[in-house]
């Protein structure tokens, strides 16, 4: 009897060894052959800041039709985040709360920061999206090619009107008001992007700025990622290896508009 019971349990895990061979062949590579999209060109981790427009100290922005523009761009950025990170790409928020006291140019002394985008969002009756960028520096040629990605990205996905790229202390014009805006003292070439105007029409802007959220996010994302691969980071292109495909899903507001989650086996928590 207890040879039978020895044979028994020997042949029992033999039959457990070759379901788990088959189970490793059949449903493991599906996590280990979906790949995030964008592929860092060096060993040295790519690395971009998002700055969500104010906050300091309770500031809350701009505020018209129930919302507030700090609410709505940290929003924005930690959705835009997921998506980079999602790609291989290292993301550091200038703050995760809608109150801070901290200075955000500490991020001058991270090393590998190639770029920054600060967002926002606009007020004063207008509608569509625009971009600020620096001027009197170095790194202005790439914070233009930046905020006009920006503008591009968010106009189109959003179907809001291309305003154009402002250059800071410029009379005249919102970027203009002040000597320099907050995108000037990052040593990273940077672009501040409005993303449309919190008090514009409600069925165009405000509705967007409501329910889009995502949308906005995934421009972001996308104008980051055409840049980064233009100037040699990597690739922007979604790409999974082997026979598994890219996952499109709509976002929760049903825009009708693809938004790109991840390789199969890799979706991205929004």
């Amino acid at each position: 009897m207890k040879r039978k019971s020895y044979y028994f349990n020997k042949a029992l895990v033999a039959i457990l060894g070759i379901l788990l061979v088959i189970t490793n062949a059949f449903v493991l590579p599906r996590g280990n052959q979906a790949q995030a999209a964008f592929a860092p060109s060096s060993s040295h981790q790519v690395t971009v800041v998002l700055d969500p427009g104010h906050g300091d100290k309770g500031a809350p922005g701009a505020v018209a039709n129930g919302m507030r523009e700090v609410d709505i761009v940290l929003d924005v950025a930690k959705r835009a985040k997921s998506i980079l990170e999602a790609r291989g790409i290292r993301v550091i928020l200038t703050h995760e709360t809608s109150y801070f006291t901290h200075s955000r140019y500490w991020v001058n002394r991270e090393k590998g920061v190639v770029l920054v985008v600060s967002i926002h969002v606009n007020a004063g009756g207008g509608t569509g999206t625009e971009a600020c960028v620096t001027r009197g520096k170095s790194t202005d040629g790439k914070s233009r090619e930046l905020g006009g990605l920006l503008v591009q990205k968010v106009g189109q996905r959003l179907s809001l009107q291309q305003r154009g790229i402002f250059e800071e202390h410029r009379p005249g014009r919102r970027c203009g008001d002040n000597k320099n805006i907050s995108i000037h003292y990052f040593n990273a070439p940077a672009a501040l992007i409005e993303l449309a105007f919190i008090d514009g029409p409600r069925n165009n802007d405000v509705y967007k700025l409501r329910y889009r959220r995502q949308d906005f996010a995934q421009a972001i994302a996308e104008g980051i990622l055409d840049y980064l691969n233009k100037h040699g980071y990597g690739s922007n292109h979604p790409t999974c290896s082997g026979k598994y495909l890219v996952r499109y899903f709509n976002n929760r507001s049903l825009s009708g508009k693809p938004v790109y989650t991840g390789c199969e086996g890799w979706p991205i928590n929004h």
